[in-house]
């Protein structure tokens, strides 16, 4: 699994978002539970404007780890590009209560 890991941050780095989003799926299925991949899968939605994926996957980060605020951020973002305001509100304040606690 860290070899897909590394291989999909050079994949990201290289700004080969198709190819990383491919091996951070596989990690994926392998370990449903990682926060950090489904975080960075859905940055890497983000930067392609494929703003629902985004939603999704930094739902599910924040699903696995209720205090990751950089999900809710991103998430904030993504809710923000599809014009759900009352969302993105949402999400901001909630990175905002974590920050400060």
């Amino acid at each position: 699994i860290g070899t897909y890991h590394t291989r999909a941050s050079i994949y990201s780095a290289l700004g080969k978002c198709e190819e990383a989003i491919a091996d951070y799926t596989t990690i994926l299925k392998y370990n449903s539970n990682d926060d950090k991949v489904y975080r960075y899968r859905g940055y890497l939605y983000l930067l392609l404007e494929e703003y629902n994926l985004a939603i999704e996957d930094f739902s599910k980060a924040t699903t696995i780890r209720p205090t990751d605020f950089s999900s809710y951020i991103y998430k904030g973002k993504a809710t923000r590009a599809i014009k759900d305001y009352e969302q993105a509100i949402s999400c901001y304040t909630k990175a905002i209560e974590i920050l400060n606690n």
